[in-house]
């Protein structure tokens, strides 16, 4: 029996159908899982990171933590040069940032493989640590990018403790957030950042990945941050936060500025 020649088309649109749709599944799996490799790697980063105390670590152990971090291929992990005097150490984990506003990946987030960076920051002055840093920008729904992350400092100064973001009710805290805006102003998102003083507290305070590769995503910069044993979810989780010192831009690592006694 001869197969009619509309048979024969239709099972090989239907093959070709099916091909396509394999191969866009396990392009989708291989993507979701890039992403959630990039997270877990910002997770241990920030473990890491935020061991660092600022007073107390030396230049010694900043180049052990260096050297120790998983960074991109040629990238010695140093901002300029670094000696006793002055260091500046950034390392992060990008995902997808070449896709950055690109329509590309927009169906996609419901898979959570959204465009994120992760980084770390370190600076170093006299050979001991005087400022510690971690943070996550994302691009969420609607093409709004959200940014959380967390500062450690020796105290704050006498500058971080006149500005509304220190919370009297927890003094060894900081919280400060606003929109954040493009040339001309325009709103493009919203950031939320915590500061720590490392001399009147051992807590840290942690970001939450999660949300950046989860299904729904964010719903904004307080969910980026770990509450759960957490003893200021209040000032986190705050409708309308303090805003930054008009001086400083928390979200560019500017804030709290910290003093650092000798």
């Amino acid at each position: 029996m001869v197969m009619p020649l509309g048979a024969k088309r239709r099972i090989r649109v239907i093959a070709l159908l099916i091909s396509v749709a394999a191969l866009s599944v396990a392009g989708i799996v291989a993507l979701r899982i890039h992403a959630g490799r990039v997270a877990k790697k910002a997770e241990r980063l920030q473990a890491d990171v935020l061991r660092l105390t600022p007073g107390v670590t030396t230049l010694g152990e900043v180049r052990r933590f260096v050297n120790q971090t998983e960074r991109p291929e040629g990238y010695a992990g140093f901002d300029g040069p670094c000696d006793e005097s002055a260091c500046v150490v950034s390392v992060g984990q990008d995902a997808f940032l070449r896709y950055w506003g690109s329509p590309i990946l927009r169906p996609l987030a419901v898979f959570g493989v959204r465009p994120a960076s992760y980084v770390a920051i370190v600076l170093v002055g006299d050979g001991i640590v005087r400022k510690v840093s971690f943070g996550v920008f994302y691009q969420a729904a609607r093409q709004q990018t959200f940014s959380g992350a967390v500062v450690l400092v020796q105290r704050f100064s006498s500058g971080d403790l006149h500005s509304s973001s220190a919370s009297r009710a927890h003094p060894a805290f900081a919280v400060c957030g606003d929109a954040l805006r493009a040339e001309g102003g325009v709103q493009i998102g919203r950031y939320l950042t915590v500061g720590t003083a490392t001399d009147s507290t051992t807590e840290r305070i942690r970001l939450n990945l999660a949300c950046v590769t989860s299904a729904r995503g964010c719903s904004g910069p307080a969910e980026l941050f770990q509450l759960e044993n957490t003893s200021i979810p209040d000032l986190i989780q705050h409708t309308t936060p303090p805003q930054c010192p008009a001086e400083t831009l928390a979200w560019s690592n500017n804030w709290p500025s910290g003093t650092y006694p000798k």
